[in-house]
């Protein structure tokens, strides 16, 4: 569903690169290296800073909080 761009530790948030659409309520699936986490996504942003609900596909970047810790080999 997306690319993690990238992350900020102090926040817990990451930056997405939107390839699917995806709303908040979904339960999504943070793809590591190390192992795999399933969580709900309760918030998003869009990169002004502003609460979105739909990140509506290709083209769009969001920002989302994280379950962990998180780098720009991971996958949604």
């Amino acid at each position: 569903m997306g690319e993690l761009v990238a992350y900020d530790a102090d926040t817990g948030m990451a930056e997405v690169d939107v390839k699917n659409r995806f709303q908040v309520g979904d339960q999504l699936e943070l793809i590591m290296p190390g192992g795999n986490h399933s969580f709900r996504l309760d918030l998003m942003q869009d990169m002004a800073g502003k609460s979105t609900d739909v990140a509506p596909g290709s083209g769009y970047h969001v920002r989302i909080p994280l379950p962990t810790e998180a780098d720009a080999r991971c996958l949604l």
